[in-house]
């Protein structure tokens, strides 16, 4: 019964991991998501992941509570990395404070 755990090819024969540069969409890719998008509440969500920046998981965490109407600024953590983004014509926070 030990054959079962034991691997059929050896971990150092496997062929090397090679993975691909990643990289955001262009702007002719998000037009072409757009163009074949007919659903109006999703072209919307594509156009918000498009001009914020932000992946689908840290759109779509978005909450009222990371918009400040008033100063115009939307801020929130990215769930992959955990640092902090804030888009707006000010920041929120002043580094000299």
């Amino acid at each position: 019964m030990d054959w079962v755990p034991k691997a059929i090819i050896p971990r150092k024969q496997w062929p090397k991991i090679e993975f691909k540069d990643k990289r955001g969409i262009t702007l002719k890719e998000h037009e072409k998501i757009l163009t074949g998008e007919g659903n109006s509440e999703w072209r919307a969500y594509y156009n918000l992941l498009w001009h914020i920046g932000g992946s689908q998981s840290d759109v779509a965490n978005l909450r009222a509570e990371d918009v400040d109407w008033e100063m115009r600024v939307i801020g929130f953590n990215r769930m992959k990395t955990g640092s902090v983004v804030q888009l707006g014509p000010r920041p929120l926070f002043d580094d000299a404070d």
